[in-house]
């Protein structure tokens, strides 16, 4: 048996089902007597939900406790052979439901008792009834990201400037959820502290002023808050205790103290111990009891209150006599209010004038009124006009105003009636602002769409959108906030982030290294002090990198504007490129670089003059980036020192720039200044190129073609070819490498093979001969990637260790020295390198460092899984993007598997060929990622194809 795994809400109480992994069962004592003790140790180590069959009274102990920051609920099974028992619980657990529990349940009955520890061990909280328990359990430590109007402050930046990307409030990571009202934002922290920002004309900060904030500042001095949700211009919190405490605006009796006079500091709402959960509106509150009991307060004017009248009260009232509620969102508006229901059903009421109730009319409703019939709702969050809900099949709802495209149906149509988001299962939180949306996808990305005003939607500009957007290239999202207005918030785990340092080393003479001067060096020395590159590349004399926040930096020589600022003036820090935090994906070549963006855009810079090599249709020089085309179908980019290679998502080639040779592969050797497609086949997955171009079919076939003067196509010859030749018969190849006048290649076997020039040892054989086949570097199978440089190359094997060989006569190799090696020769002694740059006409490289004073862990999970049905009977091509994060060392292989059928595949590159399908059956597939550590959690399922 296992339980699905639950992650805790902070701001809401909620459960969200299936987020991070299953729970593993351990049964602590055996069934009928088999186990006579009455004293049981439960180990935390070994599962996250533990069976106790009980025959006798008995006490309890826990054991290994997960790390401080790092815990997560678990579950004890209570199982017993008939009678009353008494369960006694270690001193230190704290019961939010009453008194440990007395078991008086039948023979075979089960009581779920729900713990979690708050502070790595010491003290516990445990609840009764299973997971449906208070926020105040969870011990999270996030980073928090804001972006969006900041008129106030209310960001927590220090300035009242607008963020159109998400930027880190400060560089604490012990938050644990933030949300904003009206100009304003309050947020926790992991040790139950209470913090506020922005506007504070009628107290909403609780700092017992009127003076605005720009920077969190705790609201007195208690540890104990829980739960948040801030209003119009007030707000509600609760404690760990379940007290619930308000404060600010309270013109209409929205603090439910029984008056109307403003408070600026928090204070307490009755004197009962009972809230679970809250949700405030524009000048009105709700909030759940501990009984299930739903209870209002504050403005009525449209019936928000669900009291059946539009009479204002000052102290809570309770909303009809049901003890079934669960989970509550009211607009900071005054327009709508929903919630649902233990058994899943979804109700609103409140205003309705554009549809916002999802009742199918436009008629108001002073009393909850369920919405359709369904009861499979596990997440509601209501906004200014529209709402936006989640099933418990993963797939996303929406409704009501959409002037703004925020119901993400790519048009801006009003919705009376729920309507779901695109086709995806994968939906896990949802929340957002007046006019926008964002959500999280279960596999951790970050997504928005709607209004983009004042960067509302955190993709770099002020652009509106219709549809889901990809917010940063991220995948470590932990928790999305609701915000009244235009000021978003969500959580990072910075667990999940990719913790790489940035070293470099080789030719430095015009700042290329990125070390702040124009030096040369013969070892790796790391770039700046952030751990938090996430991908590097380079041309011949500068260098690129995206960081986790997927901004895109560049330094080096600036000639031609190669570094993307809109100058030609050299930079030997790195520098960043614009404001935007949407870049996937990097390649430079000579004097020129591509990136790709989240949303599948190619943009393009640098040097164009000799043969329009940035594909924009002539021959004029950029120093910032411009888009190529207007596709956002671009998948993998590799440019060389005047011609490009890239191939689109469809998986069709595409080639421009200068054409000596024929290297551009149309036949000819006529120059392109715009993206041609290379055959007519649908079949690429990889490619790369020196003063030659190689390419790798999606059924593992390698390819070749344009200049050949050093056997570089390792063709057995040195004939030039102007379209591209299968080089042998082989279907294994996986990773391509082309350097200057050389080649390198991986098979799925994790062998490495080389070809080409080689008389200063660049191909790794012990000697200075060329080839003009493939042949094996070594007789290991443990590489797991490779990078060329202009008579070098650049390695990794499976245990995190670095290798290089060829040409080092500017201390390129990283030993320390000038001297040229013609057999692998490990860079220093570490073994931790994850990532790893060159370029086919440079004398620099550059290489990401896992901190070896970081834990090592699984990779994280693959993304952007795609199918399509292959070429032959009974099989599909799935590719992916790799994991941002490798865990800290290299990964040496992906297993991709179907559902139905569970068929399998393998490989060490982002593609592979799936056989043995059933033809005419419905397919999708999942990835998963091994490194030596381990193996990750499986992606988010592909799209669904039928097998041929």
């Amino acid at each position: 048996m296992k339980i699905s795994a639950a992650r805790l809400d902070a701001q809401s109480g909620r459960v969200d089902n299936a987020v991070l992994k299953d729970y593993a069962e351990t049964t602590v004592g055996g069934a009928g007597g088999a186990n006579s003790g009455t004293a049981y140790t439960i180990d935390l180590s070994t599962g996250n939900t533990f069976t106790v069959f009980l025959n006798a009274n008995c006490t309890f102990t826990f054991t290994n406790p997960p790390a401080a920051g790092k815990a997560l609920p678990f579950t004890i099974l209570l199982k017993q052979d008939g009678g009353s028992r008494t369960a006694t619980w270690p001193s230190s657990v704290i019961w939010q439901s009453g008194t440990a529990p007395t078991l008086t349940t039948t023979a075979g009955a089960i009581d779920a008792l729900t713990f979690m520890t708050t502070d790595g061990g010491t003290n516990y909280i445990g609840f009764a009834g299973g997971l449906n328990f208070p926020a105040a359990a969870a011990s999270t430590a996030y980073a928090l990201w804001a972006w969006g109007g900041n008129s106030s402050g209310q960001l927590g930046l220090g300035t009242a400037t607008n963020r159109s990307v998400p930027v880190q409030v400060g560089t604490l990571t012990t938050w644990s959820i933030g949300g904003a009202g009206r100009a304003f934002s309050i947020a926790t922290k992991s040790d139950g502290t209470l913090w506020s920002s922005g506007l504070n004309s009628s107290g909403q900060l609780g700092q017992a002023d009127a003076v605005d904030r720009s920077s969190p500042v705790q609201i007195g001095g208690f540890i104990t808050w829980s739960q948040i949700s801030p209003g119009g211009y007030h707000m509600a919190a609760t404690k760990t205790d379940s007290t619930l405490w308000s404060g600010g605006k309270n013109d209409q009796g929205q603090l439910g103290l029984g008056d109307v006079v403003l408070r600026s500091s928090p204070v307490q709402v009755g004197t009962l111990a009972a809230w679970s959960q809250i949700a405030s509106g524009n000048k009105h509150s709700h909030a759940v009891k501990t009984d299930g009991t739903l209870w209002a307060w504050g403005a009525n004017t449209n019936g928000n209150l669900g009291l059946s009248d539009e009479v204002k009260r000052s102290s809570p009232v309770q909303v009809g006599t049901l003890a079934t509620w669960s989970q509550i969102s009211a607009a900071t508006s005054s327009y709508l209010v929903a919630a649902i229901k233990t058994d899943g059903t979804l109700w609103t009421w409140g205003r309705n004038g554009s549809g916002h109730l999802g009742l199918g009319d436009v008629v108001y409703r002073s009393s909850p009124v369920q919405v359709g019939t369904l009861a499979t709702w596990s997440q509601i969050s209501a906004s200014q006009g529209h709402a936006r809900a989640i099933k418990t099949d993963g797939t996303l709802w929406v409704w009501g105003v959409n002037s703004n495209g925020q119901l993400g149906q790519a048009d801006t149509v009003d919705r009376s009636s729920p309507v779901q988001v695109g086709t995806l299962a994968t939906w896990a939180e949802v929340g957002g602002g007046e006019i926008s949306i964002l959500a999280r996808q279960s596999d951790k990305t970050l997504w928005s769409w709607g209004g983009g005003s004042s960067g509302y939607l955190g993709l770099g500009d002020t652009v509106s959108r219709s549809s889901p957007v990809q917010v940063g290239g991220g995948a470590a999202w932990a928790v999305v906030a609701d915000s009244s207005a235009a000021s978003l918030f969500a959580l990072q785990d910075p667990s999940l982030l990719v913790n790489s340092q940035l070293f470099s080393w080789g030719t430095g003479t015009t700042g290329e290294l990125g070390l702040g001067d124009i030096l040369s060096r013969s070892s790796p020395v790391q770039v700046g002090t952030v751990a938090t590159w996430a991908s590097v590349a380079h041309s011949q004399v500068n260098s690129f990198a995206i960081k986790t926040d997927g901004t895109l930096w560049a330094w080096g020589k600036n000639e031609f504007g190669t570094l993307g600022l809109g100058n030609t003036v050299n930079r030997s820090s790195p520098v960043q490129v614009g404001a935007l935090a949407t870049w996937k994906a990097l390649s430079g070549g000579g004097y020129a670089a591509f990136a790709t963006k989240i949303d599948g855009t190619l943009w393009a810079w640098g040097s164009n003059t000799s043969s329009g090599q940035l594909g924009l249709g002539d021959i004029v020089n950029r120093s910032s980036p411009v888009q190529v085309g207007t596709l956002a179908t671009w998948g993998v980019v590799s440019q060389n020192h005047v011609r490009t290679l890239a191939i689109k998502t469809d998986g069709t080639l595409w080639a421009w720039g200068n054409n000596g040779y024929g290297s551009v592969g149309l036949g000819d050797i006529t120059d392109r200044s715009s993206p041609v497609q290379v055959g007519v086949l649908a079949t690429w997955a990889a490619a790369a190129g020196g003063s030659h171009s190689l390419a790798v079919k999606t059924d593992g076939t390698l390819w070749a073609w344009g200049r050949n003067n050093n056997a570089q196509l390792g063709l057995g010859d040195a004939a030039h070819r102007s379209s591209p030749v299968q080089v042998g018969t082989l279907t294994t190849w996986s990773i391509i490498a082309g350097g200057y006048k050389h080649s390198f290649a991986l098979k799925v076997d994790g062998t490495l093979w080389a070809w080409g020039f080689g008389t200063t040892g660049e191909l790794g054989q012990g000697d200075a001969i060329s080839r003009s086949s493939p042949t094996q570097v070594g007789t290991l199978a443990t590489w797991t990637n490779i990078a060329s440089g202009y008579g070098n190359a650049l390695a990794t094997k499976a245990d995190g260790t670095l290798w290089e060989w060829g040409v080092g006569t500017t201390g390129q190799l990283g030993q320390g020295d000038a001297v040229h090696r013609s057999s692998p020769t490990q860079v220093g002694t570490l073994a931790t390198w994850t990532s790893l740059a060159k370029g086919p006409s440079a004398h620099i490289t550059n290489a990401l460092l896992w901190p070896p004073t970081t834990t090592t862990t699984v990779p994280g999970k693959p993304t952007a899984v795609l199918a399509v049905a292959g070429g032959t009977a009974g099989t599909a091509v799935v590719t992916w993007t790799a994991p941002m994060s490798s865990g800290g060392k290299p990964i040496s292989l992906y297993t991709v598997t179907s559902s139905p059928g569970g068929f399998t595949a393998t490989t060490n590159g982002t593609f592979a060929t799936v056989s043995g399908l059933t033809m005419g059956t419905s397919y999708t597939f999942t990835v998963t990622a091994t490194n030596s550590v381990g193996t990750s959690s499986a992606s988010a399922a592909s799209n669904t194809i039928v097998a041929p």
